[in-house]
Order: C-alpha cells, then sequence, then structure tokens
C-alpha cells in the first residue's frame, strides 16, 4: 500500500540550494528497510546522507549523473507487489550535514555566527504564518543563525529549516519543540546524526541532571525535629525503619517547626491505661501527630505493644 506523499516537489519555494542531489521515493511499503535504500541506491554512486519520513525516502547523491541515473532504473520498479515513484527533487533540497561559517540562505532572517552550524526542522506550521511571523519566535534562540521556510502548495501545513549553532542545537530544540503558532502545535527534530558536540552536551546534561536528583535523595527520605524540643529522640529520623508501621496522608513534620507535646489526635484506639503516657507525644503547631514512624521509636522507647493488624494499641 502506497503511502501518502507529503509535498509535490514541483510547488517546492525557497528551498535553500545546497551541494547535494536529492531524489524523492514514495509508493513504500513499511517492511522496507532504510538499509535497503542505502545499499541499492550506492550503487549509482556515493551519496550523502537518507531521510525518510511518514513513507517518503529522500536521498541524497553527491552528483546530479548519479541521481539521475537513479530515477531511470528506479523508476516503476516494484518491490513487495508495491511500485516506487523515484523523481529528482529540484531544486535540491537541504543538505542534513553541519557547515561551518555563516549560513545565507535568506538575507532577512540570517546572523553571523562562529563554529558549526546544526539544522532544525519544524513541521506542522500553518500555511498563515510566514518567515517573518516565525523569524519572530526563532531570532532570540542563543546560537541562531537563519531559517528558512518551505512552502508547499495545496498543503495542510508547510515546514521550515532552523539554523543554530551546533552547540546550542539540543536546547533550542527543547524550546522550539511544542511552540504553538495559530493553534498548530509546531514538531522539532534533529536530522541524524547528530554532531559530536550536540551529543557530548547532551550526555553532560544527562549526567548533571542525575548529580542533581542524586544529592536530593537524602532531603526526599529523611526529616529532622527542631534542635529545641528535647524529645530525647534522634535528630535525624529516617523516613521508613524496619517494622515501623506506615499511615496514609499524615503530613511530615517540617525541620522548622515547633512542636508542642499535647495528646495524641490520631484515629488510634488507645486504652485508658496508655492515655496518659502518650498524652507526651509530640505534635506540630498545627495539631498534627508526627508521623506512625516516630511513635515506633517511641514504642520501643515505652516497650508499649503495638498490633501491625489493627494499628491500634493494646
Amino acid at each position: 500500500m502506497a503511502s501518502k506523499r507529503r509535498f509535490d516537489p514541483a510547488s517546492l519555494e525557497g528551498v535553500p540550494k545546497g551541494e547535494s542531489f536529492a531524489i524523492q521515493i514514495t509508493g513504500l511499503l513499511h517492511s522496507v528497510q532504510t538499509s535497503w535504500f542505502e545499499s541499492t541506491f550506492s550503487s549509482y554512486g556515493p551519496i550523502s546522507g537518507v531521510d525518510r519520513e511518514e513513507g517518503t525516502v529522500c536521498i541524497y547523491f553527491n552528483t546530479r549523473e548519479a541521481a539521475e541515473a537513479a530515477c531511470r532504473e528506479m523508476n516503476g520498479e516494484t518491490i513487495d507487489g508495491s511500485a516506487l515513484r523515484v523523481r529528482l527533487v529540484s531544486p535540491p533540497l537541504p543538505s542534513h550535514r553541519c557547515v561551518s561559517g555563516t549560513v545565507t540562505t535568506s538575507a532577512t532572517s540570517t546572523v553571523e555566527v562562529k563554529g558549526d552550524v546544526h539544522s532544525i526542522k519544524l513541521t506542522n506550521i500553518p500555511p498563515s504564518i510566514d518567515e517573518t511571523s516565525l523569524l519572530e519566535n526563532c531570532h532570540n534562540l542563543a546560537g541562531f543563525s537563519s531559517l528558512k521556510l518551505v512552502k508547499v502548495k495545496g498543503a495542510s501545513t508547510n515546514y521550515a529549516w532552523v539554523n543554530i549553532r551546533s552547540s546550542d542545537a539540543i536546547p533550542a530544540q527543547r524550546v522550539l519543540n511544542g511552540m504553538v503558532l495559530d493553534g498548530h502545535t509546531v514538531r522539532a527534530s534533529q536530522p541524524k546524526p547528530y554532531s559530536q558536540k550536540c551529543t557530548e552536551q547532551y550526555i553532560n546534561e544527562v549526567e548533571e541532571e542525575a548529580q542533581i536528583r542524586s544529592s536530593d535523595l537524602p532531603r526526599r527520605f529523611s526529616f529532622k525535629l527542631s534542635d529545641n524540643v528535647n524529645t530525647g529522640l534522634p535528630t535525624t529520623v529516617p523516613a521508613v525503619q524496619p517494622g515501623a508501621i506506615a499511615m496514609k496522608n499524615l503530613p511530615m513534620l517540617p525541620s522548622d517547626s515547633q512542636s508542642l507535646f499535647q495528646p495524641v489526635r490520631c484515629g488510634l484506639d488507645l486504652s485508658s491505661a496508655h492515655r496518659s503516657m502518650l498524652s507526651t507525644l509530640p505534635v506540630t503547631s498545627s495539631g498534627h501527630p508526627v508521623p506512625l514512624n516516630t511513635l515506633q521509636v517511641y514504642q520501643q522507647q515505652y516497650h508499649v505493644p503495638l498490633n501491625a493488624r489493627n494499628t491500634r494499641l493494646k
């Protein structure tokens, strides 16, 4: 079954010129692997990349002669019962490779940047958005170099290429992905392979985030009693102790709160023999009892039996 064509190559407007010659292949089956296209079409000449998206494959040749030969030989070829439609895209689609220096695809949307430039593809752009409107949402990005809006005649949406300094490509993609333009949610993606700088930056960000979360674990799984409360308990009580009984919907005791020695009102069925003893248990200033894991410390200190089945003191 042939996939829906995303665009008509004859209707492309404003596609930046590059050094690659691209052919478009449609009428594909999902069972056909991308590696098959790489091995098959490389026999016609050196290729610089393969881009596959929603049933359409674009193959970038280094020479026009190789691209034309591939079109002549492969157009109409039957693969698993499906006839391929192969045509030369003119002018060529933008190359996915990083380039150095200033990108000058548009005189109105170009900023000179130093270092490698990486391309981010924006899809699902509504036809009501022109290049000026798109530039207003992109020119403040760190490392922004240029953008080019590709208008597809008769299509419901357009797409664009935003060129960003390689070291800023990943943060820019996160900002652009999910941006809403005239009711349309824009999707941002980076052609693979990523540049080495982008990959290293992403790994560093993941490692940094992991270190932050790891250092935050002690705070999440422990709490401190106020230093000026003479309870005889350790300053830091783990949130979970062996044999402790968990109670839900009871707030943890903040480290900066003032604990009051008042009778506990936590819904336990207490016998009269232990009410006077438990009247010394601490509660917070708002009247909430401390968590039951702290009561477990008192249970061990005063040798009060605690039934784990019905959570009531006997």
